[in-house]
């Protein structure tokens, strides 16, 4: 499966989130923290200081469970990102899961939302389920290029190398010197058949990245 050394990044800075309502809220009853100080908490969690997993699954755990930003869906999307580096799956999932569920159907991060779900189910080995997060990412935004590299991998998981080799090319259009999508297009030429012109990718991509194969252990 695929690794998320190169493919989710703290912080996610989501800065569409408006700070004038944690304000307006200051001094709210039942939550343990409000106004600046939920302010301040807020700020660390959607674009920490600290690049450390932890700092920021902490920071996010305070914001959803002591504030009344509870039904944010970038407090739990950030802390899904988190877990996902520190291997805690399950958890990951569990957040994206409910961020998926509070965002509004024309929430401008939704379908980041739907691309973070379909890798971390593809890293569970659920590719069946990653499937249809990055379809329904693709719904929302059309023709990304990293969406659609992640749908060939999963495509490559499923045994369906030709449509994994379609996405893939798809994804080398927007952005050739991606070493990734060469790397898993060879793996899916070769076994589809075209032994020649899978070896060429495997070869372009590990002169981009000698260490590829490290990001997709067993495949």
């Amino acid at each position: 499966m695929r690794t998320f050394t190169n493919c989710l990044a703290l912080p996610l800075a989501l800065v569409c989130f408006l700070m004038d309502d944690v304000v307006a809220h200051a001094g709210v009853p039942g939550y343990i923290v409000s106004g600046r100080a939920a302010e301040d908490m807020a700020r660390q969690c959607y674009n920490p200081s600290s690049t450390d997993p932890q700092y920021v699954i902490s920071i996010c755990t305070r914001v959803i469970d002591e504030t009344m930003l509870s039904g944010e869906p970038w407090a739990y999307a950030t802390r899904a990102v988190a877990y996902i580096h520190t291997g805690k799956l399950d958890l990951a999932l569990d957040d994206l899961n409910q961020a998926i569920y509070v965002s509004p159907r024309d929430y401008r991060y939704l379908p980041d939302y739907f691309q973070y779900r379909c890798l971390t189910q593809l890293n569970r080995r659920e590719a069946q389920d990653a499937l249809e997060d990055c379809n329904a990412s693709l719904k929302l935004r059309p023709k990304d290029a990293t969406t659609t590299e992640f749908r060939g991998d999963v495509q490559y998981a499923l045994n369906n190398y030709a449509a994994a080799i379609a996405d893939l090319d798809a994804a080398l259009a927007v952005k050739p010197d991606n070493a990734g999508a060469l790397y898993v297009r060879g793996l899916a030429r070769m076994r589809n058949g075209d032994t020649q012109g899978g070896q060429a990718d495997v070869a372009a991509a590990k002169a981009k990245k000698p260490d590829i194969g490290r990001d997709y252990p067993g495949m």
